[in-house]
């Protein structure tokens, strides 16, 4: 399924690249496929 683009997604997309390149934190975009418990997304 190919995201939405929309300001809200380009922000976040862009944020999430910037945190991933310049500090080395992984991205994980879960919005409406999240999974709960011990083995959960997050």
């Amino acid at each position: 399924m190919m995201a939405l683009l929309n300001e809200d997604t380009l922000v976040q997309a862009t944020t999430a690249d910037y945190l991933e390149e310049q500090l080395g934190w992984e991205n994980v975009f879960a919005y409406n496929n999240e999974t709960y418990g011990k083995e959960g997304t997050l």
